[in-house]
């Protein structure tokens, strides 16, 4: 049986971050369209159907390997979300509009996932 562990809620709450953010582009409105500007940097390398399926499977693996407490999966998980959340933060708010909440708060959902990472893989384990 799965005993949490001190990383549990965060990682929990960042897939639920992942699934809403999925389950938000796959939404009947045009998500890119809304704000060309801010969402341009997304646009560059897919469509709002392609990026949701990249949080829904991001945030299916990551709640799987939680739930079965896979170690080595759930760093994976961390590393693949942290670099998602890096790339957003980076896409959606450096170059374009800096002064819009997408930087800090990806960059809050990257340290997070970074967090996550660290702790898992604190006994270093290896593939």
């Amino acid at each position: 049986m799965h005993v949490a562990g001190p990383s549990d809620p965060v990682e929990l709450f960042n897939h639920l971050q992942l699934l809403a953010l999925g389950l938000w582009l796959f939404g009947p409105w045009d998500t890119f369209e809304s704000d060309p500007v801010l969402y341009a940097g997304m646009a560059e390398f897919g469509t709002a159907p392609q990026w949701g399926s990249v949080g829904l499977g991001l945030a299916w693996l990551g709640m799987l390997s939680l739930l079965l407490d896979w170690r080595r999966l759930r760093i994976v998980s961390a590393l693949l979300s942290f670099v998602v959340w890096v790339f957003l933060a980076l896409a959606m708010g450096a170059p374009t509009h800096w002064t819009s909440s997408a930087l800090p708060l990806n960059l809050t959902r990257a340290l997070a996932s970074g967090w996550i990472y660290f702790r898992l893989d604190r006994t270093r384990i290896r593939f």
